[in-house]
This record gives structure tokens, C-alpha cells and sequence, in this order.
């Protein structure tokens, strides 16, 4: 994901995925492993 956007986009993607992680999780009652590991990486892929 960071080879494919400038750097300078990068901070700003990482806030919003962020965003998205808690309310993608608000939104699951009950998450599966394969879900949380799913979006810890796709965090994680931003910092």
C-alpha cells in the first residue's frame, strides 16, 4: 500500500484507516479471528 501512494498521503491514510478499523469493528457484533487479523494488517500496512 505505501509503494502506491506518495508519502506525503500516507499520514492522512493512516488516520482515516484507523477510522475505518474502529467503526468496521462498531459495526461486528461478534468478529471473527480471521476478521480482526484481517483488519490489524490492513492497520498496520499504513504506519
Amino acid at each position: 500500500l505505501q509503494a502506491r501512494n506518495p508519502l506525503g498521503n500516507i499520514p492522512a491514510n493512516g488516520m482515516s484507516s484507523y477510522r475505518y478499523a474502529f467503526r468496521y469493528h462498531s459495526l461486528s457484533a461478534r468478529p471473527s479471528p480471521g476478521t480482526v487479523r484481517g483488519t490489524m494488517v490492513f492497520t498496520f500496512d499504513y504506519q
